[in-house]
C-alpha cells in the first residue's frame, strides 16, 4: 500500500509539473508575443510621426522658395511625391517607416488667401522720403477713399529707412534684426515691431496664359477683347491708348523692359470690365506720364504680378493716380511720382519718394490670389504593421 502511494505521489507530481509547464509556455508565449505587438505598435507610432515631419517639411519648402532643409534622419522617411491637382493645390505622399512598420500620409494642400497684407513690403529692405504718407481705406465701404483710415501697415524682414516729411498712418514691422529708429513717432503713428519673416512665395502663372498664342509686341493704340494674351512686350509713347477690358490675363514675356508707358500715351482698364486684369511678366515696368487708368477706381481691378526668379523692377513716376496692385518677390519698387496710389506694393525692395500718397486698400485683405501660403485641406493617413 505505501509502495502504491508513493507512485501515485510522482504521478501527480509529474502532471503538476506538465500543466505548470504548459501554462508558462502559455504566459511566456503571450508575453512575447505582447513584446512583439508592443515594439510593432511603437514603431507604427515612430513611423507616423516620421511622416508627418515629411508632411510638415514638403508644406515648408512649398511655402518658402530659398528654404534648403535636409532631412536630419537617417532614412526615416521615403516615398515622397508631390503632383499638381489643380493650379493652386497640390497632392502630397510621405511615407515613414520604422523597424518593420510604415505610415503612408496623403494630404491635399491649398493655396489660397491674399498675398496683399501691406501697403508696402520689401523683402529686405524698404525706405520712406519726399513728402508723401501711408494711410488706408477700404474700397467696398469707402470706394471714393473719403476717409483716411491707420491701417497703412509696411513691413520688411529687413531694415525701414525714413526721412523727411514722410509719415505712415499704420503700425511698421522689421525683421528679426532690422532697425527702425523713431522712438518719438515723428514718422508713424502706430506701433514698430521687430520679428518679420514674411515669405513671398513665387508666381505661377496659369497654364491657359503660359500657353496662349504668342502675338507681336504692341507699340500702338489697342483694344483687345476680354481673354488671354502673350507677347513680348508693350511700349507706349505719344498719343496711344491701350484700353484692357476685364476678366483680361496678359503675359508680357520680354526679361527686358516688358511695359513702357511715356508721355501722353496711357493704358486703360475699362470700367465695363466684369473682371480683373492681370498681367504676368518676368521683365521691368516703367509707367509715367499719364501711366495706367483704372476707370473704376478700383486696386483688385488690376493686378500686376513679377515672376522672374533672379531681379526686375517696377518705376512708376506718372503724374495720374494708380490704383492696382503689384507683386514681385524679386521685384524692386521704385515710387517716385506726383500722383496719389491705391493699393498694395510687394517686392524685395521698396523705395518711395514722391510727393503723393501711398493709400492702402483693405479690401485687398481678402481677395483671393491663390498666390498665398500652402496649408492642409484634406489628410489621410494608412498604417502596416
Amino acid at each position: 500500500m505505501i509502495s502504491n502511494n508513493k507512485g501515485s505521489a510522482l504521478i501527480i507530481v509529474y502532471m503538476i509539473v506538465a500543466v505548470l509547464t504548459i501554462l508558462g509556455t502559455g504566459i511566456m508565449s503571450r508575453e512575447l508575443s505582447e513584446i512583439k505587438y508592443t515594439q510593432r505598435y511603437s514603431d507604427a507610432v515612430r513611423a507616423f510621426w516620421y511622416a508627418e515631419a515629411g508632411i510638415h517639411k514638403e508644406l515648408y519648402t512649398l511655402n518658402h522658395s530659398d528654404a534648403n532643409i535636409t532631412w536630419p534622419g537617417s532614412g526615416e522617411i521615403s516615398n515622397v511625391e508631390i503632383s499638381d491637382i489643380s493650379s493652386t493645390s497640390k497632392l502630397i505622399n510621405v511615407t515613414g517607416y520604422a523597424g518593420n512598420s510604415t505610415s503612408t500620409i496623403s494630404v491635399v494642400a491649398v493655396q489660397s488667401g491674399s498675398i496683399f497684407n501691406f501697403a508696402a513690403f520689401g523683402n529686405t529692405s524698404l525706405s520712406m522720403s519726399g513728402q508723401g504718407s501711408v494711410s488706408s481705406y477700404n474700397s467696398t465701404s469707402d470706394p471714393t477713399a473719403s476717409t483716411n483710415l491707420n491701417n497703412g501697415d509696411i513691413g520688411t524682414n529687413g531694415d525701414i529707412t525714413m526721412s523727411g516729411q514722410a509719415f505712415v498712418y499704420g503700425d511698421a514691422s522689421t525683421g528679426p534684426d532690422g532697425e527702425f529708429e523713431d522712438e518719438d513717432h515723428d514718422y508713424i503713428s502706430g506701433d514698430v515691431s521687430h520679428a518679420s519673416d514674411v515669405s513671398l512665395p513665387e508666381v505661377n502663372i496659369p497654364s491657359s496664359v503660359a500657353n496662349a498664342t504668342l502675338g507681336s509686341s504692341v507699340t500702338s493704340s489697342w483694344a483687345p477683347a476680354a481673354g488671354d494674351y502673350r507677347i513680348p512686350s508693350i511700349s507706349l509713347s505719344g498719343k496711344n491708348t491701350i484700353t484692357l477690358t476685364g476678366p483680361t490675363n496678359l503675359y508680357l514675356t520680354s526679361t527686358g523692359t516688358a511695359l513702357s508707358v511715356t508721355g501722353q500715351a496711357k493704358i486703360v482698364i475699362s470700367n465695363a470690365s466684369t473682371g480683373p486684369v492681370t498681367i504676368y511678366t518676368p521683365g521691368d515696368i516703367s509707367l509715367a506720364g499719364q501711366g495706367i487708368t483704372n476707370e473704376a477706381a478700383t486696386p483688385s481691378k488690376l493686378l500686376i504680378y513679377g515672376t522672374s526668379t533672379t531681379s526686375q523692377s517696377f518705376a512708376c513716376s506718372g503724374q495720374g493716380d494708380f490704383y492696382g496692385a503689384y507683386y514681385a518677390p524679386n521685384g524692386d519698387i521704385r515710387l517716385t511720382g506726383q500722383g496719389d496710389l491705391y493699393g498694395s506694393f510687394i517686392g524685395n525692395t521698396v523705395a518711395i519718394s514722391g510727393q503723393g500718397s501711398l493709400k492702402y486698400d483693405e479690401a485687398l485683405k481678402s481677395l483671393n490670389t491663390g498666390s498665398g501660403s500652402y496649408s492642409i485641406a484634406a489628410w489621410k493617413e494608412s498604417r502596416d504593421f
